[in-house]
């Protein structure tokens, strides 16, 4: 367990959120990245576990941010508001909140979905299986924290389901659909349709969402067999 005010930066907004919440400040540390972390563990049974979007990793279209802690908090937004039974957790993504001379701007940019990145979030998941062998654990991510649920649950055999928030399902067609500069050096949810497949899926999205267009999930449905369990849902006027 850590002091938020020691070593911790940008909180304020998750502070209020936590505090009102009753949620428990910690830091993992795998053997290549930090990862802050909220919890409040009530139950082993059923866990859901929220990974945060991108934050600010990038400070204008062509300068990285020197410090991709999020602004708003949109992961800790929806864990906060879950009113289900299960045990809370959030992540946050390597880089925010918490200082780690390991990375480099290159770690929350084009490689924020990288092997590396996947392995400690696979760490953090095992730690919490040994703890709970038999929980039920949902996966729910919000932008490219849906990114990472996905890549998580396609090289695991523990997911019960997945659930993204405006989720970067496709990071290839978002990049081309932007003309942006292609994230080398990270994987691709939807390079793991096989396996994803036969994971209960929802992916909510906005229809006005001009981030994450309704493009980028056509290109990841497109690719599943029509059998898949994975549900599409659109908020109107979001």
């Amino acid at each position: 367990q850590i002091q938020e005010e020691d070593g911790v930066r940008g909180m304020p907004p998750a502070r209020d959120l936590k505090k009102k919440h009753h949620f428990i400040s910690w830091v993992y540390e795998s053997q290549n990245h930090k990862i802050y972390t909220a919890q409040k563990m009530d139950s082993l049974d059923k866990i859901h576990v929220y990974i945060e979007g991108d934050g600010l990793a990038w400070r204008t279209h062509d300068q990285m941010s020197s410090d991709p802690t999020p602004t708003d908090p949109m992961g800790l937004n929806l864990a906060c508001e879950d009113t289900s039974d299960a045990s809370l957790i959030y992540l946050a993504r390597p880089g925010q909140y918490i200082e780690d001379k390991r990375l480099t701007p290159l770690d929350w940019t084009h490689r924020r979905f990288s092997q590396s990145i996947l392995i400690s979030y696979h760490a953090f998941l095992n730690k919490l299986r040994r703890r709970a062998p038999r929980a039920r654990i949902v996966l729910l991510g919000y932008s490219g924290g849906g990114a990472i649920a996905l890549l998580l649950a396609a090289q695991r055999r523990d997911i019960s389901q997945v659930i993204t928030f405006a989720g970067l399902l496709d990071h290839a067609t978002w990049t081309s659909y932007h003309n942006n500069t292609p994230l080398m050096g990270s994987e691709n949810p939807a390079d793991y349709i096989t396996r994803l497949q036969h994971i209960p899926q929802i992916h909510f999205l906005g229809d006005k969402d001009t981030i994450v267009p309704r493009q980028v999930d056509n290109a990841y449905l497109a690719a599943l067999n029509p059998n898949a369990p994975v549900t599409l849902r659109m908020i109107e006027g979001v």
